[in-house]
């Protein structure tokens, strides 16, 4: 049985820079709802940043982590609604809505997710809170194997390097890290090469990306986010020329 016991979730703080040094564990800030989601035998509860119960609004959540093997344990994470390869946080507000009818439909037709990135009370009913970050991890990671197939659940990436020449701390999923391969290690920036790509989104290559070339000639701490602004297409700029002059 788990004794009832208040958990004060923490909270993110902004900072101007990533922190340097040994001991750290760099993850993503999902764009969803916190959620601590208990269970105590055949009782489940979604519990929210304020302590109010979000079960009520998530009930296709609630019913999954009833079906799992476990029967007693306390994840930390983060509720939120995949569509295509974003997260849809209007989505999740749409939810917090008083009619059943109207929460059971979009439960149907937008199925949340649940992301775990800790673990406070494991199966066994040992109670991790006073355990540092990194047994807590190894014993989630392992939770989350023992769980198999768990299409509700998703396990957040997590890397213990620092930050690479950029200077940014990737690890998030992308088309080549998915919930298949969640841990993420940086490279040394030795080789240099050159791609053509069709879109970027938040710092990301999307669509169409293609290797094309090495580039023996650079550098890679030539290599910055500078490079990836939008050229003027020689027709836009003829045409600036165009109304320039005859403004003149």
């Amino acid at each position: 049985m788990i004794v009832a016991k208040t958990i004060a979730l923490m909270d993110a703080r902004q900072v101007d820079a990533l922190p340097d040094g040994g001991g750290w564990q760099y993850e993503p800030k999902w764009d969803g709802f916190r959620c601590l989601a208990k269970r105590d035998g055949d009782k489940v509860d979604l519990q929210g940043k304020s302590g109010k119960s979000l079960a009520r609004f998530f009930p296709e959540v609630a019913v999954a982590l009833a079906a799992l093997k476990p029967r007693r344990f306390v994840l930390d994470g983060e509720l939120a609604i995949p569509q295509g390869s974003t997260l849809d946080f209007e989505a999740l507000q749409m939810r917090l809505h008083p009619s059943a009818g109207r929460i059971a439909r979009l439960a149907g037709e937008t199925p949340a997710i649940l992301i775990v990135f800790d673990l406070l009370r494991t199966a066994e009913g040992k109670d991790l809170t006073d355990q540092p970050l990194r047994e807590r991890r190894r014993e989630l990671e392992c939770f989350i194997d023992r769980l198999g197939t768990a299409p509700i659940l998703r396990l957040s990436p997590a890397t213990e390097r620092r930050t690479g020449f950029t200077r940014k701390a990737p690890g998030g999923p992308s088309r080549w890290s998915t919930e298949r391969s969640t841990r993420w290690e940086p490279l040394k920036p030795r080789l240099v090469a050159e791609v053509q790509y069709d879109h970027v989104t938040g710092d990301r290559f999307r669509h169409g990306t293609g290797f094309l070339r090495w580039r023996p000639d650079k550098q890679p701490e030539q290599c910055t986010f500078d490079q990836l602004k939008r050229e003027a297409r020689p027709s836009r700029l003829l045409k600036a020329i165009v109304q320039v002059e005859s403004a003149a």
